[in-house]
């Protein structure tokens, strides 16, 4: 069962609230007089149902917040599953994004015209630039919200205290960028043997691995019908 987040009138993520593999059913959303949620639902476990209750009250989320060693060990399955289905989903992204990108190396098509080496390396430069420029563009726009209001790895872990909500939309979105850029600088002009293609076909590859692993999972399922 899952918690939609909307946005203007357009879904933009979710959050699990019911990590169990049975079918959820009868959701009720009701709210106390001191403005607390609540929501319960129930779990089907022929021929039984279990009653499940979650709730923004912090006094009652400390006694619901207590976590188990199975749960530890469910909460690592999921995130593993997680990760390894927005990881099938990289190439595509990869292709997608990264060839968008390829757009900027107009300037190294033109600039490598000329016979002077200052303006060969301009036209690396600027399509390098510009390409990663495109290629964030259009992930900004295929992953709507990771820099908004989507908290990694909250489609996974029930609760991520809010003081590391802000680090993780800003911090794992540089982290991944800055991991990219070390790795395509790493495999090409760190060993004086690469270009400018080679450089944004490798931060392609890595930034839409990562990207798709830590949201492209969460993203794509929110996007798809369906309902609690």
């Amino acid at each position: 069962m899952n918690v939609a987040y909307i946005k203007d009138g357009l879904l933009t993520s979710y959050q699990p609230i019911s990590y169990t593999s049975t079918e959820s059913n009868f959701p009720h959303l009701f709210q106390d007089q001191d403005q607390n949620l609540y929501i319960s639902w129930l779990e089907k476990d022929s021929p039984n149902f279990y009653v499940y209750l979650a709730t923004t009250d912090p006094t009652k989320r400390q006694i619901l917040d207590e976590v188990s060693g199975a749960d530890y060990f469910y909460l690592i399955a999921e995130g593993l599953f997680g990760v390894l289905a927005g990881v099938v989903l990289s190439p595509f992204a990869a292709a997608a994004w990264g060839g968008a990108g390829l757009l900027a190396f107009v300037f190294n098509l033109i600039l490598s015209q000329f016979n002077k080496p200052i303006l060969r390396k301009i036209g690396e430069f600027l399509s390098i630039i510009g390409g990663i420029y495109i290629f964030w563009w259009f992930k900004l726009a295929t992953l709507p919200g990771i820099l908004d209001d989507y908290v990694p790895f909250s489609a996974w872990i029930p609760h991520i205290p809010d003081n590391l909500d802000q680090p993780l939309i800003y911090g794992v979105p540089v982290l991944i960028g800055l991991t990219a850029l070390t790795v395509a600088w790493s495999k090409t002009y760190k060993k004086d043997s690469g270009s400018a293609i080679n450089f944004h076909l490798l931060y392609a590859a890595t930034d839409a691995l990562l990207s798709c692993a830590v949201y492209g999972n969460s993203h794509c399922a929110a996007s798809e019908p369906g309902g609690p």
